[in-house]
């Protein structure tokens, strides 16, 4: 009798591991790459856009335009980077996010991040960008997002920052 437990037990096994496998195959055609990896991508036109508008220098201000096309809101929890000078790899200051940011499902909105500069940038624009503006990234970005926290160690060019 344990004979054929041993060979129905086997049979239900072999059926669990073979009929998905043909299901699959038959679903996509015989094509195996397909069934691992779609080739639909569709979702990838739906992506949202975040658009450089300038620095607002009277307001010490970054501010872009995000567009979102999804058909839920998403919220900004926070935002923060480093600001570095690109001609001399030197930390001018950091940026932040002061508030929360809800972008509504199909909108387009203004997002404004603050700067505030360290102790070493108003020394370093006199020495180095006296009468005019210091080319600048982000770097050490860090996001949090629907309370997902994101990073990012790719500098991103903001163009030229003017120290009050």
């Amino acid at each position: 009798m344990n004979i054929h437990i041993k060979w129905i037990l086997r049979a239900i096994s072999l059926v669990i591991l073979v009929v998905p496998i043909c299901s699959g195959l038959l679903i996509y055609g015989g094509n195996l790459s397909a069934l691992v990896m779609p080739e639909k991508t569709d979702f990838l036109k739906d992506t949202p856009q975040v658009e450089w508008i300038g620095y607002q220098a009277s307001t010490h201000k970054l501010e872009f335009k995000f567009s979102n096309p999804w058909k839920m809101a998403i919220m900004f929890n926070s935002m923060s980077a480093d600001v570095y000078c690109k001609d001399h790899n030197v930390l001018i200051g950091a940026i932040n996010l002061p508030n929360p940011v809800t972008v509504q499902p199909k909108f387009s909105q203004k997002i404004s991040l603050v700067i505030t500069f360290s102790s070493t940038a108003q020394s370093h624009f006199i020495n180095y960008h006296f009468g005019a503006g210091a080319s600048a990234e982000l770097r050490n970005m860090e996001f949090t997002v629907q309370g997902v926290k994101l990073t990012s160690n790719q500098p991103m060019d903001i163009g030229t920052i003017i120290y009050p």
